[in-house]
């Protein structure tokens, strides 16, 4: 559990995914630049010497990051320290259960580097060195530290500010590309798609070209029935960001599957609440709505044995955030109407604590029987 552990979005990984990732734990230059030789280990992954003689050269790069003259010498002193001393370390199995810190301690390297020039190339010389460790091409790393390598690249900032940093924008190509490699492991891709969706809350994914290139692969995950449903529930989160309703058709029949998980069907109800549906024609509401009646339906049966308020509010909240948006298309047909009247009542039926659990249920079965 290590692997994921101080990760800021924590939230996102299931718990499915870091099973995978502990499940797998079971060429003459160092990436692009003369160095030390790779070795293969016992356990097959591929690993790069460290130069530990290289470890102070730390105590002159420090002070380089708060200020100074930054040219080719210092450029020089950043690749000999971290092409041949910190940046293998990422890559020995014996250290899969320190990558979180190392991690940590290279985001505080760059959220310290007040000299521009230098932060500027110490995230380029990062985004490198870990395109080329997480890659499926360039050897086989440990899972854990390619995993880590991806969630690094997410984290990566243009800007370091403390309130409103702005995602590195070379960055997000790399998070594509990752989604979009049929050879890459799941969890590295879960990986990328959190660095995906942290560039998405940071307003960060707003050319045309850009919105495009997120939005393609990640439809494809919407749209497949193979996939892991978790990652088509963050799928749906990214496109629910992204606001075209030129998906609406999609995260509705993902809402409205019966077969899915509740967690991937709420949060495609929630991805319809964020659409602009001003902008685009052909969208129906009371296909929409079809949609999330069907999960508002599937909820309240849902709850017959162990009932949860809790869980149940959750999911009934769900439909309500995406049918608010819904009902706005013009025109809204009586249908749209009716489930907001069955969500608010059963909502409030929820919220009553003067109702057992077993007259709560008995009552939201009448209104979602009347929805039938």
């Amino acid at each position: 559990m290590l692997i994921f552990k101080r990760c800021n979005y924590s939230r996102h990984f299931p718990r499915s995914v870091v099973v995978l990732v502990l499940s797998l734990c079971a060429t003459g230059t160092l990436l692009g630049q003369e160095a030390a030789q790779p070795q293969q280990p016992a356990g097959g992954y591929r690993e790069l010497s460290v130069n530990s003689s290289k470890r102070l050269l730390l105590n002159k790069i420090k002070p380089l990051l708060r200020e100074g003259d930054f040219g080719e010498k210092e450029e020089a002193l950043f690749d000999d320290y971290f092409y041949r001393c910190a940046f293998p370390e990422w890559s020995l199995v014996a250290k899969r259960a320190d990558l979180v810190n190392l991690r940590h301690r290279h985001r505080i390297l760059l959220k310290n580097a007040k000299n521009p020039p230098a932060h500027k190339y110490l995230n380029k010389i990062t985004l490198n060195f870990m395109s080329i460790l997480a890659s499926t091409e360039k050897g086989n790393f440990h899972p854990a530290s390619r995993v880590n390598a991806m969630l690094l690249i997410g984290e990566l900032n243009d800007v370091e500010d403390s309130k409103a940093p702005r995602p590195m924008t070379a960055a997000l190509p790399k998070l594509i590309a990752t989604v979009n490699d049929p050879k890459q492991l799941d969890a590295v891709k879960v990986a990328a798609i959190v660095g995906i969706i942290r560039h998405g809350q940071s307003k960060a994914i707003t050319t045309p070209g850009a919105r495009s290139a997120v939005g393609r692969p990640m439809l494809n995950l919407v749209q497949s029935k193979t996939a892991d449903a978790w990652m088509r529930g963050q799928a749906a989160e990214v496109l629910g960001m992204l606001g075209s309703a030129a998906v609406a058709k999609d995260l509705a029949a993902m809402a409205g599957d019966s077969s899915l998980l509740f967690s991937a069907r709420c949060t495609a109800a929630r991805a319809l609440g964020r659409l602009n549906y001003r902008a685009t024609r052909g969208v129906k509401a009371d296909e929409l709505a079809a949609a999330l009646r069907q999960l508002l339906v599937d909820a309240v049966n849902a709850e017959t044995r162990a009932v949860s308020r809790r869980r149940l509010k959750a999911r009934v909240m769900a439909v309500s955030t995406g049918l608010k948006r819904v009902a706005t298309i013009v025109p809204s047909p009586p249908a749209v109407a009716s489930l907001a009247t069955a969500v608010a009542a059963i909502l409030g039926d929820v919220n009553n604590q003067d109702l057992t659990d077993s007259e709560m249920i008995m009552k939201i079965k009448e209104e979602a029987d009347k929805l039938k």
